[in-house]
């Protein structure tokens, strides 16, 4: 760790000459005298109005060639205002970590005390990471931290982060999506490379490089416009643009929708806001398996399966708390990739479910982005544990328009010289846009000429899974039978079939999952039937049928583990659960008998 001991007493450093300084800004200017050197570098300061103005051209004087930016709460009289610094209004930590990102990363952050609305409220947890490798974070008046320290409201105090992350070191890593900060406690203890405490002041330096999570500026009203933004403020003009895009739009569900338990029902929502679609250009992308998309230290929103999340994570990275991520680690240099490249990944590469809806939903800009390089390839990652993709989701490419030879498969990151990146146009619990159905009308029409074999009617889809398994359903399909289903495991069918066999049932039910997800090629009047654990709270077939105007029935089961009051739980998410006979049993023998 460094030295973490206080600096022995010393006689203060006299100020430069000029203008007498506040308390606060003086005992800034000392501190960086003593322990930093400023020349070249981006520093970031950030606190009261007043005293921030009254740094800055002190700092300027001392270090010329430093770089200078003030984030304060108010802008100061025009008067007062210096000429050649640049200044940014933030109201709120959050608007000091966005305004970070927008920007060329800070060699030095100088948080100024006194002002309780950044000191003891994340200012710390939120922007030190955001540091470059080798930086410094320098805080006035510890004093107040160490008084805050025990009150309740000051959690996030810089003292109570040191406290924790210096004592967390060697604690396992701990992959979460709570908000718990446990990642981020872990990754500052291993990010801070010492601490310097000197005349009631500390200064912490940092090690590492760590991605800033930009994925909040989604749930802005113009969100894909502010991340092309700032990834050009951050990266440079020119570094990303907008080639493609569909306007944010309201959608309302036309089609009949039936659920048998009311409270799980409120999930499925007869309206919901389709969000704003963009398909981006980026110059220059580090992309690493799993769908991980960066630019100059930003982790994109494309990375996520799930961008409109908070907090969110992606598992080709280190999570590092709610908004900070560890890019994979990579031996020697990363190679850059040449030419045009559309990103046609995930997280869980392969997974049929995620093909079908996430990176298949991408597609709907593929045609801009020919039109504008028609040389333009794929990129996509490997199944884990395989090297290649699977030979289905070539053919659905190929289905699609786009050859084989036309992939190029991501093994290990790269830099890639142009890379266009779509907003996924299906976002499980909150929309999916009818972009997506051209996408799978294209494909399906490809492909069903190629199956061979009638198509049944009704059709139960099984479900061979050793989680999220219904307990009885043995019971369940017998039912289903007897009412003139035919069984099906669309694993053990060619994609070709699969997909005639959905698009051609006149009624299909089966398990919630990926298993029902080829739904997304379904055509004409197919009456839906879901059967599954009120404990998992995914929403895709209510989604993908609605979306097609098709009627839906949904039966919540009883799960062996219930999701917690107001939160989520994972175990929940993939228990078993037991289709309850004794209060849905004639509520599916009469929908039964009128299909």
């Amino acid at each position: 760790m460094g030295d973490t001991t206080p600096a022995p007493d010393e006689e203060p450093r006299p100020a430069q000459e000029g203008p007498e300084l506040p308390a606060t800004s003086l005992a800034a200017l000392d501190l960086a005298r003593a322990e930093l050197d400023l020349a070249e570098r981006f520093v970031v300061i950030v606190g009261d109005t007043e005293d921030a103005v009254d740094l800055a051209p002190a700092l300027a004087e001392v270090w010329p060639t430093a770089h200078l930016r003030l984030m304060t709460k108010n802008q100061p009289p025009r008067e007062r205002r210096p000429d050649d610094l640049r200044l940014t209004p933030v109201a709120s930590v959050p608007d000091i970590f966005n305004a970070l990102a927008a920007g060329p990363a800070p060699d030095v952050i100088i948080e100024l005390g006194g002002d309780r609305g950044y000191a003891g409220h994340g200012a710390f947890g939120a922007t030190f990471l955001s540091l470059r490798d080798g930086g410094a974070y320098l805080k006035v008046d510890l004093a107040g931290e160490v008084a805050a320290a025990s009150a309740d409201d000051a959690d996030d105090s810089l003292w109570q982060w040191l406290g924790r992350s210096l004592g967390d070191q060697h604690q396992p890593p701990r992959l979460t999506g709570e908000l718990d900060k446990q990642g981020l406690v872990r990754t500052l203890g291993e990010a801070i490379s010492g601490v310097t405490i000197r005349d009631g002041s500390a200064v912490v330096h940092k090690r590492g490089e760590h991605l800033m999570k930009v994925n909040n500026l989604l749930h802005r009203p113009d969100g894909e416009h502010r991340v092309e933004q700032t990834v050009v403020r951050r990266c440079g003009e020119g570094s990303a643009s907008t080639i493609a895009g569909e306007p944010a739009h309201e959608f309302e569900v036309t089609s009949p929708v039936w659920v048998n338990d009311a409270e799980a029902g409120v999930r499925l929502r007869d309206r919901y806001l389709v969000r704003e679609l963009a398909a981006r250009e980026y110059l220059g992308a580090v992309c690493a398996p799993r769908g991980v998309v960066t630019m100059g230290g930003l982790f994109l929103p494309e990375s996520s399966m799930q961008p409109l999340v908070r907090p969110w994570f992606n598992r080709g990275t280190q999570d590092a708390g709610p908004d900070y991520a560890v890019f994979p680690r990579v031996s020697g240099p990363v190679p850059t990739l040449p030419g045009s490249y559309y990103h046609l990944d995930n997280e869980f590469p392969g997974h049929y479910g995620h093909v079908t809806t996430q990176d298949l939903s991408r597609l709907w800009a593929w045609d801009a982005a020919v039109e504008r390089d028609p040389d333009i390839r794929v990129l996509l990652s490997p199944p884990t544990g395989h090297q290649e993709p699977h030979d289905y989701q070539l053919r659905l490419l190929e289905a699609f328009g786009i050859e084989r030879d036309r992939v190029t498969v991501l093994r290990e990151p790269a830099r890639v010289e142009r890379l266009v990146s779509a907003t996924l146009g299906l976002q499980n619990h909150y929309f999916a846009s009818p972009v997506c159905t051209p996408v799978w009308e294209r494909i399906r029409d490809a492909l069903v000429p190629e199956a061979e074999g009638s198509t049944p009617e009704r059709v139960f889809v099984g479900r061979n899974e050793t989680r999220r398994r219904c307990l009885n359903g043995d019971e369940v399909e017998r039912r289903f039978v007897e009412a003139g289903f035919t069984v099906v495991h669309p694993e053990t069918l060619d994609i070709a079939e699969q997909i005639r066999v959905f698009s051609g049932a006149r009624a299909v039910a089966g398990y919630a999952g990926s298993s029902m997800f080829t739904m997304a090629y379904a055509t004409g009047d197919t009456h839906w039937i879901v059967i599954g654990s009120r404990s998992y709270t995914a929403t895709t077939e209510h989604l993908l049928a609605t979306l097609h105007r098709q009627p839906i029935d949904y039966f919540f089961a009883d799960p062996e583990v219930e999701q917690p009051a107001g939160g989520f739980a994972p175990e929940a998410y993939f228990s078993d659960y037991t289709f309850n006979f004794e209060r849905d049993g004639a509520d599916l023998d009469a929908l039964l008998a009128r299909l």
